[in-house]
Parts: C-alpha cells; structure tokens; sequence
C-alpha cells in the first residue's frame, strides 16, 4: 500500500512540475474541445495515456477588428507545424524547443478547412500536443482505451502483459511493440497462431517475434509460411528472414512451439517472451485532407493452444 502511495505522490509532483501555461499553452484533455485565438501558440491535450482520440482541428478566420487586414491575414494559408505526443520527464530533460517533435507537419492550413488527426496514446504518451494553425477550433473525440490481451493498458517493453494458454488474446497498436509474457506448459506441443484482423490493406503486414531477443534485444523466431520456426535478427535481410511469415489483413500465421525440461528439477512451465509489432495507422497521419472514416487502426488477435502430438 504504502508503494501505491509513493507512486501516486511521485506522479502528483511530477506533473506539478510541468507548467504548461509557462509556455502560453492552453490545456484540455481527451473529450474536451477548445477554441484558441491567434495569439495562443500551442494546445496540450494531457491525460493521453493509453487513451486513442481523434483530433479534429477547423481553422477559423482572424478577427483583428482591421476588416482590411482580416481579408489579407485569412486569405493566406497557415503553417500547422506539430501535432505530437511526449512523456513529463522527456519534456522536462529536453532542451531547446519543447514543442518541434516533427511527427506532423501542414503548411497549407486554410479557412473553413478541417484537418483529423488519430491519437494512439501508449504507456508513455502523458500529453500531446498541437502548435501553430491558430486561430482554430479543436474537438478531441475519445474512441476507445487500450486493453490488450484484456490488461486495460498497454502491453509495453517496460510493463509486459502475461497471458496463458487455451485462450485467444485481442490488441491493436499503430506502429509501436506491444510486448506479452506468455506462461507456457513444458512437455507440450503448442500451437502459436496470429491473425492479422482488421486495418490497413495492402503491403503493409503484422509482425511479431517470439523468444528473448538475444543479446542485442534483436535476435527472434518466426513461422514460416508452411509452419515452422526460423530464427534469426530483425530484418537483417538473410534466407531466414525473408523465409518468415508475416500476415497481412485477413490472414493467420502459425506455427509449433514445445519446451523440454533439461533437469527433472526444471519447472513445468516456461515464461515465453514476444512482441506484436502492427503497421501505422492508414492514411498515415500526415495525409492532409483525409475524413475519419478512411482511418483504420490496425488490430490483431493471437493464441497459444495445447494440442495432441497427433493434431500436428
């Protein structure tokens, strides 16, 4: 108990020591909207762990009270400069321009126009940010929480989720590793299988890795496409890479695992380590003009069944 309180302290003063209004940003979080005026240079969206919402941004005109320099100022587009996320402690180690990660960037901001933005907050996404494009109104729109393998958060390198055998396991992520502990059974045949479930078509593909990673964290197996295991570092471009099966929407890799005891006094199970890697979410975010709807965020399903030697 006394560790919970310690942790909830920590984060109390943590967040206590990021002045957002110290930079002249307003602050809303995740469900809120806001209308900022020209002169406000940047909008914190806090609370963004683990939390997936769009943000909708509607440039509105100027109103300086000059009707001449109104026409002038809103017949020129805007530089809509960054829409990114951070950790408090990133942001407060970081130097210079706190506010210039360049994960979007949309110079042609004009009147009337709306531009969405898809948010999939992660165990280390503590706020979020846009800067530039004002005057503009900003309607964030939660859609879900993370909640993979049924944990209520995300499965991260840090914070791994356990799973177990004879059930089937949900996650969805947008270019980050979602990372499982899976508690396996030693003397049996074990059907590993992940299926690609919903997002974007195409090339792009679902990867995983099973095993530790080796010594460089880079070092995993795979299945084949006829159902065997490979191994071998990440896209390092050998036979046995490109011999692995990575599924694209629709589609089910699978393969066979089994773990035998090297001493009678070894446990009667294992701790099996691997990673679900899905694609970016598609139109990527910095495709301008794109509604909602055409978002996709990619989604998955995995399971570690027992089977009869027989079965295989």
């Amino acid at each position: 108990m006394k560790k919970v309180v310690l942790l909830a302290l920590m984060t109390m003063l943590l967040r206590g020591a990021v002045s957002f209004n110290a930079y002249g940003c307003k602050v809303i979080t995740p469900g809120q909207s806001i209308t900022l005026g020209s002169n406000v240079p940047c909008l914190v969206i806090d609370g963004s762990k683990d939390v997936v919402y769009w943000v909708r941004m509607e440039a509105i005109p100027v109103q300086t009270g000059d009707p001449r320099l109104d026409q002038i100022m809103n017949s020129q587009p805007r530089a809509l400069n960054y829409v990114g996320c951070d950790t408090y402690k990133e942001f407060l180690e970081e130097e210079g321009c706190k506010f210039c990660k360049n994960d979007f960037s949309y110079t042609e901001f004009k009147v009337g126009q709306v531009l969405w933005y898809l948010v999939v907050g992660n165990n280390r996404t503590d706020f979020c940010y846009v800067s530039g494009g004002a005057p503009m109104k900003v309607d964030t729109i939660v859609v879900k929480h993370q909640d993979d393998a049924g944990s209520g958060r995300d499965a991260s390198h840090d914070s791994r989720v356990m799973v177990d055998v004879d059930r089937v396991y949900h996650g969805f992520s947008a270019n980050d590793r979602d990372w499982y502990l899976a508690k396996l059974p030693r003397e049996k045949l074990i059907k590993f299988s992940i299926t690609y479930t919903s997002g974007p078509q195409g090339k792009r593909k679902l990867y995983y890795g099973l095993g530790h990673g080796g010594p460089t964290e880079n070092y995993f197996t795979y299945c084949t496409a006829s159902h065997k295991l490979v191994s071998s570092q990440e896209r390092n471009g050998s036979r046995a890479w490109y011999s692995a099966f990575f599924p694209r929407v629709g589609e089910t890799a699978y393969c066979y695992l089994k773990f035998k005891k090297k001493k009678p006094e070894d446990p009667d199970y294992i701790i099996f380590p691997f990673f679900v890697k899905p694609p970016l979410q598609y139109p990527a975010p910095d495709v301008a003009g794109k509604p909602k709807e055409q978002y996709k965020v990619p989604e998955y399903s995995f399971s570690f069944q027992v089977v009869e030697e027989k079965k295989r």
